[in-house]
């Protein structure tokens, strides 16, 4: 990994656990080119692994590091949570950024550029704040009603996902008892959002499919056609 020459504020991570995120994500994404460290955190630092385009991937790739540093509060209503609730408790988060995204310019301050970095650290964060727990199908709005998340797009909310991207080894790291899941952001729109509150989410699934719809931010990709979903 490439250390950032950015000097943190805040308490430093526990570099052994840093060091399996970071051979985790190189050995199924890529190497890390930067770490792009927060300098003033609340509850938890959330620091961004960024992995470089290549030949086999056409885009910008950040993921959480921070995240995992403490436990979710997973609730416990069955027998069954007992078993479950433990591969649940850790949790990272995983977006993709078009090769043109202005990473290393002075446009990334501009909130048209900057706000894919805001939402990583902000749902990230979200779990510690308010003592709650997040998982795949999971939608998360901009206020409600849901508002623009940038002057430059209508999407205005997430759905928490399985990595689309990248290998199914990548969605999960054992690191002795700690099981880390890494969850992808898919930014909608007010009407998929919508769509998904009222149906399952494996219905707003199949529509990523068919029209390509990944964790590759797309600020003005086409709707999906939410009215047409088989």
């Amino acid at each position: 990994m490439t250390n950032s020459t950015n000097e943190s504020q805040s308490a430093p991570h526990d570099p052994d656990w840093i060091q399996a995120l970071g051979d985790h994500i190189e050995h199924h994404i890529g190497p890390v080119a930067n770490v792009i460290q927060e300098m003033v955190s609340d509850v938890v630092r959330i620091d961004l692994f960024l992995i470089e385009p290549d030949e086999s991937r056409d885009y910008f790739t950040l993921v959480t590091c921070g995240m995992s540093s403490r436990p979710m509060d997973v609730p416990i209503t069955d027998p069954d949570d007992l078993v479950l609730a433990p591969r649940r408790r850790y949790a990272e988060l995983v977006l993709a950024l078009p090769p043109t995204w202005p990473i290393y310019s002075d446009l990334l301050r501009e909130e048209d550029y900057f706000w894919p970095i805001r939402w990583l650290k902000r749902i990230a964060r979200l779990p510690h704040l308010y003592s709650d727990w997040v998982a795949t199908g999971v939608t998360i709005p901009n206020g409600n009603p849901p508002q623009p998340v940038a002057p430059s797009t209508e999407l205005c909310s997430f759905l928490l996902h399985e990595p689309m991207l990248f290998p199914e080894e990548f969605r999960t790291l054992q690191r002795e008892e700690q099981i880390i899941n890494f969850y992808s952001l898919v930014p909608l729109y007010e009407d998929e959002l919508n769509f998904k509150i009222a149906n399952k989410t494996d219905k707003l699934t199949q529509l990523f499919t068919q029209h390509q719809v990944t964790e590759l931010v797309q600020p003005n990709r086409p709707h999906l056609p939410v009215g047409t979903a088989p």
